[in-house]
């Protein structure tokens, strides 16, 4: 009887490991573009390799989690280089790793007062309106959230 397609076992071909228990293990397939690594699970489900990696070596459900890379490494697949997390303890991370663009509020703030549209301001900064929209109206909750999370 063949093996079914877009096992575990398809994706740990792809994971190249020789380089030990503490290197990265990159995986071989194709990369999106923003660095992750999606792989076929099953019939139909595409999920991101290194987050069915964990829930395989782990033997965890995931379910409301993130899967973070303490390598920061995306296409790494060692569950060792793995931790599972809340998306906003993901974004913490970022922030204290300094991975994450840091526009200073103050800024943001003058150039809203001087009359430009959040947009504007994006534009200016290279950045989504969103993230312009964020530090303006939650800056307060993202300073507790980060002296709490260093505490």
């Amino acid at each position: 009887m063949p093996r079914s397609k877009n096992t575990i076992w398809d994706l740990l071909s792809k994971v190249d490991s020789e380089g030990g228990l503490n290197a990265c293990w990159p995986y071989l397939g194709k990369i999106q573009l923003n660095g992750y690594a999606h792989i076929r699970r099953g019939q139909r489900k595409t999920v991101k390799a290194h987050r069915w990696v964990y829930e395989h070596f782990y033997n965890v459900s995931l379910e409301g989690l993130v899967v973070m890379h303490l390598c920061d490494n995306r296409a790494c697949c060692n569950p060792m280089h793995l931790k599972a997390g809340t998306q906003k303890e993901n974004m913490l991370d970022m922030v204290l790793k300094n991975r994450k663009k840091q526009f200073c509020y103050d800024t943001v703030k003058q150039l809203k007062e001087s009359g430009m549209t959040q947009k504007q301001i994006a534009d200016k900064l290279g950045c989504s309106w969103y993230t312009v929209w964020r530090i303006l109206k939650k800056q307060k909750t993202i300073k507790r959230d980060l002296e709490n999370f260093s505490a």
